[in-house]
């Protein structure tokens, strides 16, 4: 019996000490990537926020602002496949406006990475940065760090500092971004 019970707690000790690697495991305002976007806002909600950013239609991203149901974030974009009646999110960003303050997005991104190497293993992760593709000007930049996932999804921290002249149509932010790899690849294909 006494090897039973010494078993049985090792065993639940090693599985604790495991890192995540479901991107399922990972929540945005309480939603994970494969949840239906319906167990949270209405069908009108959800249209009536679509947002028509992609020249390829494959998929379709939500946004809420200052939404009541959000409690950490300022902004939430959630995409799901265009005529899936189900609405299974493939792509889930919280977004954190920090206007002309790129410094301070730099450190919450630093908390938050700290925070997620608890869940998910920092030797499958990467640093990106560089300009972002969105401003011809080459002004904007952005900083990404990643944790690659089991099967290509991953988990990605996010700042975007934009170029004066974009300031005015849009504000830097920190991004906490779950991709599905379908999405992530879809993305990655799509002009802007």
């Amino acid at each position: 019996m006494k090897r039973l019970l010494i078993i049985l707690i090792l065993t639940f000790t090693f599985q604790s000490l495991t890192k995540a690697d479901d991107i399922r495991d990972f929540q945005v305002e309480g939603m994970s990537i494969g949840d239906s976007l319906l167990d949270h806002f209405n069908e009108k909600e959800i249209l009536e926020h679509d947002g028509n950013y992609y020249s390829k239609k494959k998929f379709v991203t939500t946004v809420f602002n200052n939404h009541p149901k959000l409690k950490q974030y300022d902004w939430l974009q959630i995409s799901y496949k265009r005529n899936d009646s189900k609405y299974v999110i493939y792509s889930l960003d919280g977004v954190i406006e920090f206007k002309k303050n790129y410094k301070g997005c730099l450190k919450k991104k630093d908390i938050i990475i700290n925070s997620l190497t608890t869940f998910f293993d920092k030797k499958n992760s990467r640093i990106e940065n560089g300009k972002h593709r969105a401003d011809k000007s080459g002004k904007s930049i952005f900083e990404n760090f990643v944790f690659e996932l089991d099967n290509d999804h991953e988990i990605v921290i996010s700042c975007l500092d934009w170029s004066q002249e974009l300031e005015k149509k849009y504000f830097d932010h920190l991004k906490v971004v779950a991709n599905h790899t379908e999405f992530k690849e879809f993305i990655w294909s799509n002009p802007f």
